[in-house]
């Protein structure tokens, strides 16, 4: 766990002005003796044990009042996992479309292989995840417009569309292709 403002743990030790604050209300009273006052020390012991044990409780409450109130100003950053979920996750493949990848490895081309690649890889994801595709050809182009959640029937279409599209002669580029557009819809 990390915090935002660590700066403020620093304050910590101030749990302990409760306690002082105690100590210093608990001076002692000058005990004037008066007859019905035998009476009233024995008549119940147990209320005044309650009393002590209340007063200890609301002590250790104030204390981890203050405690959480520093530890808020703190602002603790917890991950997503210690609740429960999971953090999303966003991947971007890369599949390479050139000429090279028909080249042939016995039963299949390097191109099925990226496809087979491509498969294993979206088992990994969710339907919390995130997916987007780049297809690095003669014009390396997003083969959806936008990320698509990563659920089962995202995936089958994803490699549907890879396995209908063919290696292309592609050469190198002078510059990048990406549009600004294009990065922007990531």
């Amino acid at each position: 766990m990390s915090f935002f403002s660590s700066l403020f743990l620093y304050a910590l030790p101030a749990i302990a002005l409760p306690v002082i604050a105690h100590l210093l209300a608990r001076k002692r009273k000058k005990v004037i003796p008066w007859g019905a006052m035998q009476f009233l020390t024995k008549a119940n012991p147990r209320a005044r044990r309650s009393w002590r044990l209340k007063d200890r409780l609301l002590l250790l409450l104030r204390m981890l009042v203050l405690a959480c109130f520093i530890v808020a100003l703190a602002r603790p950053l917890v991950p997503a996992t210690w609740l429960g979920g999971h953090d999303t996750r966003d991947l971007i493949l890369v599949v390479d479309q050139s000429m090279s990848t028909r080249w042939d490895f016995g039963q299949e081309t390097a191109y099925e292989r990226q496809i087979k690649l491509v498969e294993e890889l979206l088992s990994d994801y969710g339907a919390t995840d995130f997916v987007r595709c780049v297809v690095a050809g003669e014009k390396p182009q997003w083969l959806t417009p936008y990320s698509l959640k990563a659920d089962g029937a995202a995936k089958e279409g994803l490699v549907k569309e890879l396995k209908e599209l063919q290696p292309v002669l592609a050469g190198p580029s002078p510059k990048p292709i990406f549009l600004k557009n294009q990065i922007a819809s990531c």
